[in-house]
């Protein structure tokens, strides 16, 4: 499962560096079929609801799909720090400066409890930005 989804990411990612708008559509409804498929099948797991995210173009679908990967994350005792990541930007872009918070908090928690350095320091950092735009 995660050859293929990183494989599909990894042709979106290189369609959208080569304005191939036409490519990128296909992978990802390939991805979301293989979704489709993984949940009929009553395989779903939080990698492919996530990544699925990362490249949904809608918010409001994304922001459903981060939030489902975070519940199958806790029931597979997986790690939540890079869809609480997400889930903090988006809510942070959209303007909603609690939400933003709460998940950014979380995603630093979880960040330094896995001992990810790189995604707490970014954490923090948009921590920074959340208080800045509170304050201002």
């Amino acid at each position: 499962m995660y050859k293929r989804v990183l494989g599909l990411a990894l042709a979106m990612t290189n369609a959208t560096l080569r304005g191939d708008v036409r490519a990128h559509r296909a992978a990802l409804r390939e991805l979301r079929d293989y979704h489709g498929e993984h949940d009929a099948e009553g395989g779903a797991h939080p990698f492919l609801s996530e990544t699925l995210a990362d490249y949904t173009p809608s918010r409001a679908a994304a922001v459903k799909l981060y939030h489902r990967a975070l519940r199958l994350s806790r029931r597979m005792g997986e790690p939540q720090h890079t869809i609480l990541l997400s889930l903090g930007k988006l809510y942070l872009d959209a303007g909603n400066v609690q939400a933003a918070r709460r998940n950014l908090r979380a995603a630093h928690r979880e960040a330094v409890r896995v001992r990810d350095r790189e995604l707490s320091a970014e954490a923090r950092e948009l921590l920074e930005k959340v208080h800045a735009r509170s304050t201002a």
